[in-house]
C-alpha cells in the first residue's frame, strides 16, 4: 500500500452507498469500529471506507498513555464525509481516502469527545459489537451516557456485498497475485516439498508481486482430514513420501486487501491409487458443477442443496474439514462478506446470489479409508453467470 489504490471518486462512491443504507435504515450518526493491525479480517469496513490501515503490530493492553491500541472508528454523519479517529501520531499524506482524521492515543475518548460535541443525546448505531472489547464497550457507554446505541453489525458490510466495477477489476488484478503462487504451491507439494518449503515458495511468489495473505493451510498423509498439519503456522516441516494426499489453500488479501482463498487437492508423486483418483476427481468435479451453477438469482439455500445432492451422489464421511465447513462457498471481499454463507444447514434469510459480488465456491469431501480432499474456485458472479478467477489445474495426475 504506497499509496491510494483507488482514486478519490470511488470511495466518494462508497460513502454515497454508505448514506444510502443509513438512510433506508433511519439511522442519522454511526460509529464503524475496526482492528487494523498485523491481519485484515476485521480491517474491512474501515478500509472501504477510507483505506487506512494501522502501522502498528498487533493488540496491544491498556497502558497508562495508551487504550484501544490498534482499533480505529469512523463517525458517520449523513451529509458530511466520513470523520476517521485512529491512534496513530500522523498518518502518511496521500494514503488515507478521507481528510477528516483524528488523531488520538484513546480512540474510544476520541470518537466519545465527537458524540458530544455534534450528536447530543439520542440514538447512534454502532458497528463492531461482534469483535469491539468489552472493556472498550464499557468505557464507551460510560462516557456517552446520553446516548441510546443501536447495533448493527452489518451496515457497511451489507454496502460492500456487491463491489464496485472498480473493486471487480481489483480481484481481476489480484488473480495475477494469487494464481502464480498457488500454481508453485502446489507442484511443490506434488514433487514431494514439505509443507514448509512449499508455501514459503508460495509466499516469496506473492511478495514479489505485492501481495500478501493470512494463512496458507498445508495438510497431508496422517493429517489429511485436517485443515493444516500444524494450525499454529499452516505449514510443517514433517516431510512427506510418495502416495501421500497433499491439500492446501492459499487464504487472504492478495492486493489492497481483497481476499482469494483457493484450494487444491493431489498427491505427493502424481500418482494416486484408485481410491485416491475417485475421491479427488469427485470432490473437484463438485466443485466445477458448482461454478456451472453460479448465476444471479439462485437463492443461497437452492444452492446449497444443489451440493447437497452432488456430495450425498459421490459418499461423504462426516468429520474433519467436512465437518468445520458446512457450506459450499462464501462472498468474498475484504475478508469474507459473511454470514451468510451458501449453507443448507446455516441461517442465510432469503439471501440471492447477486452479480457484481465475488463468491468462494468450495467442497470437502472425506471418505475415512482414504482422507478429505477440498477445493475451492473464486468468481466474479455475472448477469451470464461466474467468471472465473482461479486458474490453478484442479487435477495434476
Amino acid at each position: 500500500m504506497d499509496s491510494c489504490y483507488f482514486p478519490p471518486e470511488e470511495y466518494e462512491l462508497r460513502w454515497q452507498r454508505a448514506e444510502l443504507e443509513m438512510e433506508k435504515r433511519g439511522i442519522e450518526t454511526a460509529v464503524v469500529w475496526g482492528r487494523t493491525s498485523a491481519s485484515c479480517d476485521r480491517a474491512g469496513d474501515i478500509l472501504y471506507l477510507t483505506n487506512y490501515f494501522s502501522g502498528t503490530t498487533g493488540q496491544g493492553t491498556d497502558t497508562s498513555t495508551n487504550k484501544a491500541r490498534t482499533f480505529c472508528a469512523v463517525l458517520l454523519r449523513r451529509g458530511e464525509n466520513p470523520e476517521l479517529h485512529v491512534d496513530d501520531p500522523e498518518l502518511r499524506p496521500g494514503l488515507v481516502a478521507t481528510d477528516r482524521v483524528r488523531n488520538h492515543p484513546d480512540p474510544v475518548a476520541s470518537v466519545a469527545a465527537a458524540l458530544k460535541e455534534r450528536a447530543g443525546p439520542g440514538e447512534v448505531a454502532i458497528a463492531g459489537s461482534d469483535f469491539f472489547p468489552m472493556k472498550q464497550w464499557q468505557r464507551l457507554v460510560d462516557m456517552t451516557p446520553d446516548v441510546a446505541w443501536q447495533v448493527v453489525d452489518d451496515l457497511i458490510r451489507s454496502v460492500r456485498f456487491a463491489k464496485t466495477a472498480r473493486e471487480l477489476d481489483c480481484f481481476r488484478e489480484g488473480a495475477d497475485v494469487i494464481n502464480p503462487a498457488m500454481d508453485r504451491l502446489m507442484s511443490d507439494l506434488v514433487a514431494g516439498e514439505t509443507e514448509a518449503e512449499a508455501a514459503g515458495n508460495a509466499m516469496r511468489e506473492l511478495a514479489r508481486r505485492g501481495g500478501g495473505y493470512h494463512k496458507i493451510a498445508c495438510s497431508h498423509g496422517a493429517f489429511i482430514d485436517y485443515t493444516c498439519t500444524n494450525p499454529l503456522t499452516g505449514y510443517s516441516t514433517r516431510p512427506t513420501k510418495a502416495g501421500d494426499m497433499v491439500r492446501a489453500f492459499i487464504i487472504g488479501p492478495a492486493l489492497e486487501g481483497y481476499y482469494f482463498d483457493p484450494g487444491r487437492t493431489g498427491v505427493v508423486g502424481n500418482n494416486p491409487t484408485s481410491d485416491q483418483r475417485e475421491l479427488i476427481e469427485g470432490c473437484a468435479t463438485i466443485v466445477n458443477e458448482l461454478v456451472d451453477a453460479v448465476r444471479p438469482g439462485i437463492s443461497f439455500l437452492d444452492f446449497a442443496k444443489h451440493g447437497d445432492r452432488l456430495v450425498s451422489e459421490l459418499g461423504s464421511d462426516r468429520g474433519g474439514a467436512s465437518a468445520q465447513y458446512p457450506f459450499y462457498g462464501h462472498p468474498n471481499g475484504l475478508y469474507f462478506e459473511t454470514p451468510p454463507y451458501l449453507s443448507s444447514v446455516q441461517d442465510h434469510g432469503d439471501a440471492v446470489v447477486q452479480a457484481d459480488t465475488m463468491l468462494g465456491i468450495e467442497a470437502f469431501v472425506r471418505h475415512r479409508s482414504v482422507g478429505t480432499a477440498g477445493f475451492e474456485q473464486n468468481v466474479i458472479v455475472t448477469d451470464d453467470g461466474a467468471e472465473l478467477l482461479t486458474t490453478t489445474p484442479m487435477i495434476t495426475f
